[in-house]
């Protein structure tokens, strides 16, 4: 089973789970820096705590996916890795 954090900052719940089965991959195609791998496992449990977990259901970003995605680092929005929007991220 995969894990989780839970903190609070500014007032808010946090949360970072970590997912044991995903492998993510980092290579330069060229002149283009590419980190590859699978970002959000669905059906596939994180512990929260010793008596809840939870899942991701197919289908639970289609809504956000939508919308203009930043790829972030530590879910901080002034490290930004690249943004749909500015074509400086892509999703596949």
């Amino acid at each position: 089973m995969n894990t989780a954090d839970v903190s609070m900052r500014d007032g808010m719940q946090h949360r970072t789970l970590y997912n044991r089965e995903a492998t993510f991959e980092t290579r330069d195609d060229g002149d283009v820096p590419v980190i590859e791998g699978y970002f959000a496992v669905f059906n596939s449990d994180y512990q929260i705590s010793p008596s809840m977990s939870k899942s991701i259901a197919p289908g639970a970003f289609t809504r956000s996916l939508s919308n203009d995605v930043r790829a972030l680092t530590n879910h901080d929005t002034s490290m930004v890795l690249g943004r749909c929007k500015a074509h400086t991220f892509e999703m596949r």
